[in-house]
């Protein structure tokens, strides 16, 4: 736990202080492949672990309902307030009042 703290904080000092003084395109793009790259390696671990987790797959029927409901529901949780702070955001922007 402290070392998922401790890396977060880590790249947050790094973020600040470092890619600011080299903000160029090959900067912001490289950042990108790495945040996809990790990405995808967690989701394959995820995966790697489910699908070798035999408990996982006798519970499924069980918790399918209940986990897709959770899963939309989240998703949909997500959605709505990425949209709503954009809105926000850019009404602040353009000097209007936020709702």
């Amino acid at each position: 736990m402290y070392l998922i703290l401790f890396l977060m904080f880590f790249g947050l000092v790094i973020g600040y202080t470092v890619i600011p003084h080299l903000s160029n395109d090959r900067v912001i793009k490289l950042v990108g492949h790495v945040q996809a790259a990790a990405t995808v390696a967690l989701l394959f671990a995820v995966g790697l672990w489910l699908g070798g987790n035999g408990e996982f797959w006798q519970n499924l029927a069980v918790i399918g309902f209940s986990g897709v409901l959770f899963a939309v529901c989240t998703i949909g949780g997500s959605i709505g307030v990425v949209y709503a702070m954009i809105r926000v955001y850019n009404r602040l922007q353009k000097g209007g009042e936020a709702e």
